[in-house]
């Protein structure tokens, strides 16, 4: 009678003890969320390979976590993966449709891939839900560059410096448009102003010699040439 108690009562404490095993699995086991916030601090120190492991664990789990789409997409993206940066961006619009990043993220993309139509589409539609999206208006800019579109480029840069002037990228773009529009003092106006927020970079120098040898002011485009050449640049065409 004795043994068969202790014997139950053996068992029932091992029965307790698995389960209370199995409590802490399951108190212990990383959620979704663990894994975004693993994945994000992978991706801020550059692990982008061990990021984007922690946030497809976390799609696994919650195959509607829209941070995990989001930075899944970005990290993509980095790794030169852009056909699977535009599926998770646009898994994460189908979730999420009024996040004005998304379509941003997007439609860069889509521009590094000569998708141009795409890409204005999604960074109109970015602005509609954001209308002081200076990147936005940027990327627009620069679309509307690649689209021979340059009225539309100049407008779209003229918003982004409207909220901030010193926006380098939106200056560098509408120098690009005016130079379409043959609007070259303009041009150098904006590419001088770029210049003076990074006087390192080739590209302005380059293009501003561009545009001086267009109105033939040949000395100034030399001077220029050999500037963004010293800088490691290329020139968009020898001065003749």
């Amino acid at each position: 009678m004795t043994t068969n108690f202790l014997g139950k009562r053996i068992g029932w404490c091992l029965i307790i003890l698995l389960l209370a095993i199995t409590a802490l699995n399951a108190q212990t086991k990383p959620t979704a969320a663990d894994h975004v916030r693993i994945g994000e601090t992978y991706r801020r120190e550059g692990k982008n390979k061990e990021a984007l492991k922690e946030y497809t664990a976390a799609i696994l789990l919650d195959s509607k976590n829209l941070e995990a789409y989001y930075y899944r997409g970005l990290v993509s993206d980095e790794l030169g993966d852009q056909d699977a940066a535009i599926k998770d961006y646009t898994t994460a619009i189908g979730l999420n449709p009024g996040y004005a990043q998304m379509y941003n993220n997007r439609g860069l993309l889509y521009i590094s891939r000569g998708d141009y139509d795409l890409a204005k589409t999604d960074l109109i539609y970015a602005l509609k839900l954001d209308p002081k999206y200076v990147e936005a208006f940027t990327n627009l800019s620069l679309v509307s560059l690649r689209l021979r579109e340059p009225t539309l480029g100049v407008q779209a840069a003229d918003q982004a410096l409207a909220i901030d002037p010193q926006f380098y990228e939106a200056l560098y773009n509408r120098a690009m448009n005016f130079g379409l529009l043959g609007k070259y003092p303009l041009a150098i106006k904006d590419l001088t102003a770029a210049i003076s927020i990074r006087p390192t970079d080739p590209e302005p120098y380059a293009y501003r010699a561009f545009t001086y040898c267009q109105l033939g002011k040949k000395t100034l485009a030399a001077r220029d040439e050999t500037k963004a050449l010293a800088l490691g640049g290329k020139l968009v065409e020898p001065c003749k």
